[in-house]
């Protein structure tokens, strides 16, 4: 019946409501999974647009073998081992705990970069093969060409014309990867 009510009861360890236990905790893993949407929906585009720009040549080749580790990888093995090369061995960023930005923005950032990168490496994955098979097909259709034949840049193009069209199911993919992302970050804290 409490728990109905909202009352998930009280910590053993710290004798403190546990609701307020998981909410002071929750904004960290929203901020984290926040950051981790942010690099995986720019990189995942850029990588997409730039292998379906590229199709079959060396930048689409080298993108789509990123594209394979980054959803092979689980994103706790990355963690650990973007832990190990650049916190235990680089001692560039630290290898545990969380810093508010009310404190220091600076070190809130270190503490944040590494997790998001472990965390958002699968969604970029994912979301620059979506980009890639939605562009290449939009690339192919006859409006393309049409605005190509018109004198159109081919930036116009790409941006105007074949991305918003192939964005359809991208953000489809994308809001599944949000779920994703608050899921891992549990994993990944």
């Amino acid at each position: 019946g409490n728990l109905l009510q909202g009352d998930l009861g009280r910590s053993f360890a710290l004798n403190r409501p546990v609701l307020d236990e998981v909410m002071e905790r929750f904004s960290a893993t929203l901020i984290l999974a926040g950051a981790a949407l942010l690099l995986c929906s720019v990189f995942g585009l850029l990588a997409g647009i730039v292998s379906a720009v590229r199709q079959f040549g060396w930048a689409d080749r080298i993108i789509t073998l990123f594209v394979l580790i980054g959803i092979s990888t689980p994103s706790f093995f990355l963690g650990l081992m973007l832990i190990l090369g650049f916190a235990v061995n680089l001692r560039w960023f630290p290898a545990t705990g969380f810093t508010p930005i009310s404190v220091s923005p600076w070190d809130w950032l270190r503490s944040v970069i590494l997790p998001s990168v472990a965390l958002g490496l699968s969604s970029s994955a994912a979301i620059a093969r979506q980009v890639r098979s939605a562009m290449v097909g939009v690339l192919q259709q006859d409006y393309i060409r049409a605005a190509r034949a018109q004198g159109l840049s081919s930036r116009r193009v790409i941006v105007r014309h074949a991305l918003t069209n192939a964005m359809v199911p991208v953000v489809a993919v994308l809001s599944f990867q949000i779920t994703v992302l608050l899921g891992g970050a549990l994993i990944v804290e």
